[in-house]
């Protein structure tokens, strides 16, 4: 996680609160979407990036979906 100075938080992120959204996203919101509507709002002056169960940073367009469903196949 980094601020939007792109400054590494690393060890000061230990308090940051807790995500609180308790409903999950919407499987056809998008990355983008996502960060612009749930994890800005949570975490102002933060950013983040998304990784897909390979570890691949997603793009802003993919689907939440699309990202869950990479992290259920490497379950199998």
């Amino acid at each position: 996680m980094k601020t939007s100075e792109s400054k590494n938080l690393r060890s000061d992120k230990a308090n940051l609160p807790q995500y609180g959204m308790v409903n999950a996203a919407k499987n056809d919101m998008t990355v983008k979407e996502w960060k612009d509507r749930r994890f800005s709002k949570q975490y102002p002056g933060l950013t983040v990036d998304v990784l897909d169960g390979d570890g691949n940073h997603v793009p802003g367009q993919t689907k939440i979906g699309t990202v869950r469903e990479s992290y259920a196949e490497n379950d199998d």
